[in-house]
């Protein structure tokens, strides 16, 4: 399958592969298809200017909804609008506030990745110029703080400010 980021729309789309036609088969952050806004309210079935898009190896569906500052995991997603099922970075789906920093809190994600050697997920933390890790995705519990940190001293460490020193 082929996932697409609608920035504009605030949604995820679904296309099925090969891709024969134009139509996306599912979408996700949005109630419909013929849905799409930029914001509105927070919830575990919306995305305010999601970001990235990864698959892990189970299916399951992860976004970087960067201006709510969380990550969303959606498990296997098969209908249109649904709900996710985790959320990382706010302490629950209700939530979307800029969050302080520390292990549980990042300021808007802009991508998420994983290591099928590590059995990592990796998030940018872009504007607190971090990446940070969790080790074990299937155990995940909403809001858990990540397992480390890369780009910062300690999970403490972060910073908005987009110059900074430059080293190794």
């Amino acid at each position: 399958n082929l996932w697409v980021i609608d920035y504009d729309n605030s949604r995820v789309l679904k296309y099925n592969l090969p891709v024969s036609t134009s139509d996306a088969v599912l979408v996700l952050g949005q109630a419909n298809f013929s849905s799409g806004s930029a914001g509105g309210s927070v919830g575990a079935n919306t995305l305010y200017y999601p970001f990235s898009v990864a698959v892990d190896g189970s299916g399951n569906v992860w976004v970087a909804d960067t201006y709510n500052h969380r990550v969303l995991k959606y498990n296997t997603p098969s209908t249109s609008g649904i709900d996710a099922n985790l959320v990382l970075g706010q302490a629950d789906f209700t939530y979307n506030g800029r969050n302080s920093v520390d292990g549980r809190g990042f300021y808007q994600p802009y991508t998420v990745a994983f290591d099928t050697q590590t059995g990592r997920v990796y998030l940018a933390d872009g504007s607190n110029n971090r990446v940070l890790w969790w080790n074990n995705p299937e155990s995940l519990t909403n809001g858990q703080a990540a397992d480390g940190v890369l780009g910062q001293v300690d999970l403490l460490s972060g910073s908005s400010n987009r110059g900074g020193s430059v080293g190794a």
